[in-house]
């Protein structure tokens, strides 16, 4: 997974967040402490506001971005769009005259996420990507570059090329759609439609 990019209000509060947590529980703790004329022996020192910020933001990073009161909460959502996608896609190739089918991974989490898609003759994975909010505020949009690479099996027209998916949705997805452009060596466009696996496609 790559690190990707969210609304910079959201990650300033999450660090708001942690850092003030972290201080309060050092500071607390410290006073506790005391209180008891408590004292730890050489090895373990006193608790860290740094080393509790870290925890803290790794925790919100690892867990806590999806749970119940972030995801909720409008100033700390992340929206999630992990999971295994059914994709069917339209091309310029063939003129839109068919749908392919595809299928989608997505893995994240609050700091870090990744593509990847596997259709019949080549897979890709993202390389950056972006989860940003649309001016309507409960939509989204997933914008990720990636790199396309043929399978062994592929036609011989078929080469490793870069491209850009942009997909749009509304909070707790069950539906992604968008379209993507590849760029040297193929000069394609086309649709993207992504749903549940569970669903049918």
């Amino acid at each position: 997974m790559h690190p990707y990019q969210v609304d910079e209000t959201v990650r300033t509060r999450v660090f708001l967040l942690c850092a003030t947590t972290a201080i309060l529980i050092a500071y607390g703790a410290s006073g506790l402490i005391n209180a008891l004329h408590f004292q730890p022996p050489w090895w373990l020192e006193y608790p860290s506001a740094f080393g509790l910020f870290a925890l803290l933001n790794a925790a919100f990073n690892r867990y806590l971005w999806n749970w119940g009161p972030f995801s909720a909460l409008p100033w700390f959502r992340i929206p999630s769009v992990a999971g295994v996608w059914d994709a069917r896609l339209g091309s310029s190739h063939d003129s839109f005259a068919s749908q392919h089918q595809a299928s989608v991974m997505i893995r994240q989490t609050g700091s870090r996420l990744s593509v990847s898609l596997d259709a019949p003759d080549s897979t890709s994975h993202s390389l950056s990507a972006s989860l940003l909010p649309l001016e309507t505020l409960t939509d989204y949009q997933l914008t990720y570059h990636y790199l396309n690479t043929p399978k062994p099996s592929a036609p011989p027209e078929m080469v490793p090329h870069y491209g850009v998916a942009v997909l749009r949705f509304a909070l707790n997805p069950s539906t992604l759609k968008g379209e993507y452009f590849s760029g040297r060596g193929r000069h394609e466009h086309g649709d993207i439609v992504l749903t549940p696996k569970t669903q049918a496609a």
